[in-house]
């Protein structure tokens, strides 16, 4: 009845071995084997979750480490080691063999730039070709010459940048022998 504290149920059967009058007196050896339970979906499915999330989180701080030492690295290097570095990089992404002329250029020149930045302190990579090259020639630190190969540089890049120009294997390589010396 509702009044009291029970509740009905179906009733369990316990059924009790047979006990053998041979075994009488002697320790009953009884095996019970476990049985696995298999964990609820809702279970598995949020330690999947949380596993996939920790996997993540140690990618992207892995990442994220491996950002900041390069840009530490960066950071103590000389203009001049740095540009290189940076060239080396270029000249890894092989972009003239991919038939990628503009984009290597774009980059080279900007690297340039970034170096004279650098080096030099003058804000070569905001400029045009003409306001950078008038900066530099009021600029003692630069020679005529340096100045002249430079003009030289950035011209010819700049026809090749805006003007659709395809130059010859020799003429990048010649870009690129002035990057890396200059």
């Amino acid at each position: 009845p509702a009044e009291t504290s029970s509740f009905p149920s179906k009733p369990f059967n316990f059924d009790i071995a047979p006990v053998i009058r041979e075994n009488v007196g002697k320790d009953i050896e009884i095996s019970i084997k476990p049985v696995w339970i298999y964990p609820p979906f809702k279970t598995v499915a949020i330690y999947t979750v949380i596993a996939i999330a920790a996997i993540a989180l140690l990618f992207l701080g892995w990442k994220l480490f491996k950002r900041v030492r390069r840009e530490i690295q960066l950071m103590r290097m000389s203009p001049k080691e740095r540009a290189l570095e940076e060239l080396a990089e270029l000249l890894a992404k092989d972009l003239v063999t991919k038939n990628l002329v503009k984009e290597f250029y774009v980059e080279l020149t900007m690297i340039v730039r970034r170096y004279i930045e650098r080096a030099h302190t003058i804000r070569a990579p905001e400029q045009t070709t003409e306001e950078f090259l008038g900066a530099v020639s009021h600029d003692q630190r630069f020679s005529i010459e340096t100045i002249t190969r430079l003009r030289t540089f950035l011209e010819a890049a700049d026809l090749v940048k805006f003007a659709a120009y395809h130059p010859e294997s020799d003429a990048i390589s010649r870009a690129t022998a002035t990057a890396r010396d200059y």
